[in-house]
């Protein structure tokens, strides 16, 4: 056999090892925000359907129509065991997408730190739900949120997208939201007035799909980028 001979056999069996994939990141992108927002509109209307009474009921014993987060998620079966699913299972893609962002487009640590935190609070806060451990969920709860905002001022304060102006009004929306909820719920707590709990619970709703949609745009500015993974007999390189 001759040199050049050997050296395509070597070559052939390299390649016959390896094996190409493209991950598209926008696709990706669309999946880590379709599984937790198709499961929180079902956890919703699941409870209100069959758990109206239950999951709008609080300590004040006042008339509600809507269903906290935590109720709607975290109270009911099957509910509790879909959003779970669903958030473990965006949550690892949401990690990549994070660091594979931070790569590409906006280079700041301050976001990059913020969201991975948001993203491992929310995984927190939906594995230990109220019910099970309600100190626990309500602090992982608050990081969730707080972390979620400084993620989006962070982010919103860099000027690499054309995208800036959607997400300083999702941010504008998510924060008042907050703002309000928090309002509503205190008074809930010291007036136990009618539908006042209710009000928190959208504020609620409002918080969670500005989030999303926040997170949603990073689809437009990875949109044409694809990712090769790169599989080398047991192992991956990206």
């Amino acid at each position: 056999m001759s040199a050049n001979e050997a050296k395509d056999e070597r070559h052939s069996l390299l390649f016959a090892r390896r094996s190409f994939h493209l991950l598209s990141l926008s696709s990706i992108a669309v999946i880590t925000v379709l599984l937790p927002f198709c499961s929180f509109v079902l956890c919703v209307f699941w409870s209100l359907i069959d758990k109206f009474d239950a999951s709008t009921s609080t300590h004040c014993n006042v008339l509600n129509f809507l269903p906290s987060v935590s109720a709607a998620i975290g109270a009911f079966s099957p509910q509790k065991y879909i959003w779970k699913f669903a958030i473990a299972l965006h949550t690892i893609p949401r990690y990549f997408l994070s660091v594979t962002f931070f790569s590409l487009k906006h280079r700041s640590p301050l976001a990059l730190i913020f969201n991975l935190i948001e993203i491992t609070a929310l995984l927190a806060l939906s594995l230990v739900t109220s019910i099970e451990n309600y100190a626990f969920h309500s602090k992982c709860f608050v990081l969730f949120v707080v972390s979620s905002i400084l993620h989006m001022i962070a982010l919103t304060s860099k000027d690499f997208s054309r995208r800036k102006a959607h997400r300083k009004y999702l941010l504008m929306g998510n924060t008042a939201a907050t703002i309000f909820a928090v309002y509503f719920f205190l008074r809930h707590n010291w007036f136990c007035e009618p539908g006042m709990y209710s009000l928190f619970a959208f504020c609620e709703y409002v918080v969670v799909v500005t989030n999303m949609a926040f997170h949603f745009q990073i689809y437009y500015d990875l949109k044409h980028i694809d990712c090769c993974l790169l599989q080398e007999e047991n192992h991956f390189h990206i």
